[in-house]
């Protein structure tokens, strides 16, 4: 299953967090790609606006995925990493030139 899903309607793009069973919680490779689509999506001049959802009807985000703290969080240094990777996905979305949370 694709941790983000994207879709186009003209000059709007939707970014779904596609995880609908944990509540859409993002783990690692969800904040990864979700990093990357952003960048993406920043750099297209066709767009107007980013609409950025959870998938199903429960949840926006629970947040991260607790599940995979024991295996990627487990010392310091993994830690460190993965902070990291939530920080440059988060200054991406801030960074995004066009988007619209909801």
């Amino acid at each position: 299953m694709e941790p983000i899903l994207v879709t186009r309607d003209g000059a709007i793009a939707t970014v779904a967090l596609n995880n609908p069973d944990k509540l859409n919680a993002l783990n690692k490779a969800t904040w990864r790609r979700l990093g990357e689509v952003m960048r993406e999506l920043s750099a297209d001049d066709s767009l107007r606006c980013i609409v950025v959802r959870g998938s199903g009807d429960k949840a926006f985000a629970a947040g991260a995925d607790i599940a995979e703290f024991a295996t990627e969080r487990a010392d310091a240094k993994q830690a460190k990493h993965y902070g990291n990777l939530i920080h440059e996905t988060m200054q991406a979305v801030a960074r995004c030139r066009h988007r619209r949370l909801r």
